[in-house]
Parts: structure tokens; sequence; C-alpha cells
């Protein structure tokens, strides 16, 4: 925990091109030797540290979305736990998600994708959609839930967060009623 906790102040500190085993190792005041004992590879430490800032994502978005709640209520609680998480891990994230071509972190990128779908897809399911119109609303969904998405709406728009997380649910519930009918 010491060293992704230590890779994550790395990575926040000098970015990717600056995250290495010895600047890690440092941090989390280990020998070089010990790192690689319990990450044999930068690239497997990456992914490490991705999974770390997944696992909280998805604890976050399990643990507020209540389960007995009205579908629609589940789906807007599903925006904004996922978005309240996006905010808190803005950087490193952004870090993360910027290097391409490690493969153990994209395999990892591909799996917490894949948790997105499936969740959006029961949400929308618990919503009443069926069919083509769940397919179509759970590939607008996914976008609109994305790192990207966030950023844009933050960043371009100059939304705030919480009239972000506003603006997807809305656009999610429009999209689940107009599909719906």
């Amino acid at each position: 925990r010491a060293a992704i906790d230590a890779a994550l102040d790395v990575l926040a500190a000098s970015g990717a091109e600056g995250f290495t085993m010895q600047a890690v190792a440092a941090q989390a005041d280990l020998s070089l030797r010990s790192l690689y004992n319990y990450f044999d590879t930068r690239e497997r430490l990456l992914a490490e540290v991705f999974s770390a800032l997944v696992k909280v994502s998805q604890h976050e978005v399990e643990v507020s979305t209540p389960p007995d709640s009205d579908p629609m209520q589940r789906l807007e609680s599903f925006v904004a736990a996922h978005f309240d998480v996006l905010a808190a891990q803005r950087r490193h994230m952004a870090l993360l998600l910027a290097l391409r071509g490690v493969a153990e972190l994209d395999e990892r990128v591909h799996a917490i994708r894949a948790w997105r779908r499936r969740t959006l897809r029961q949400l929308l399911r618990d919503c009443s959609l069926r069919g083509a119109p769940l397919e179509r609303a759970a590939a607008a969904a996914f976008p609109l839930t994305s790192f990207a998405s966030y950023t844009s709406l933050t960043d371009d728009l100059s939304l705030d967060h919480d009239e972000a997380i506003k603006t997807v649910s809305h656009a999610l519930r429009c999209l689940a009623l107009s599909s719906a009918d």
C-alpha cells in the first residue's frame, strides 16, 4: 500500500515521464530491490496504481447507489458517485489514461470500461428498457459517463461539478424515457 501511495505521489508530482521505480522507492522509503519484490516492472506498478483507483471508484459507486430506490434515482446516483470519484482522482486518472501502450494498464482500462457498461446496462434495464432501445441507450450512456466527458463538461463548458452531474443525469433520464416510448 505504501508503494501504491508513493506511486500516486510521484505520478502527481512528476507526471508519466518522471515516473520511475527509483523515484517511487525513494518516496515510499523502500529499497529499490524491495519495490521490485512487490512489482517486477514499472508497467505492473502502473497497472496496480490504476487498479487501486478503480477499486475506490467501484466501491463508491456501489455504496452510493441505493438498491431499493427508483431506477431513475439509481441511474442519477451512479452518475453522481462516478463523477465524484472522477473529480477526486482527476489528476491521477488523466496521467494514467494518457499512458498508451502499457499492456497491463490497457487491460485494466478495458476491465473498468466493461464494468461501467454492465452497470449502465443493468441500470437502464431497470428503467424498463429492453432490446434495441437498451443497446442504443447503453451505447449513448457510456460516453456520457466517461472521464473525457466529465473533463469536457467541467473544463470546456465551465460547468461546476454539480452542474456536470445534473447535465448528464438529465440527459440519461431523457434518453431512458424517450427510448422506453
